[in-house]
């Protein structure tokens, strides 16, 4: 699931109709399944991570039951921390 977000800067101008012009910014949003795929784990295993806090997600809550969606950039960001900066602060 692709959405286009507007920049945070403000827009240029079109000389020509003198209307603001936005250059779209890509952001990716996956679903629970595509996340899961994405990260190499079960999407029950996902879910739990996203209730417990674990990996950065988004609850979209809705009538019946809630909808969780994950950023790529976010879950990028994640895997990209070293796993030795979160080992030291552990006691065993």
């Amino acid at each position: 699931m692709t959405a286009l977000v507007a920049p945070l800067t403000p827009p240029a101008t079109n000389p020509t109709h003198n209307t603001p012009q936005t250059v779209p910014v890509e952001t990716e949003w996956l679903t629970s399944n595509e996340a899961a795929r994405y990260l190499k784990v079960r999407p029950r295993t996902l879910l739990q991570w996203a209730r417990e806090r674990k990996v950065p997600a988004h609850r979209l809550s809705g009538i019946q039951r809630c909808v969780w969606r994950f950023l790529r950039q976010e879950l990028d960001a994640m895997l990209g921390s070293s796993s030795a900066d979160s080992a030291e602060g552990r006691q065993y």
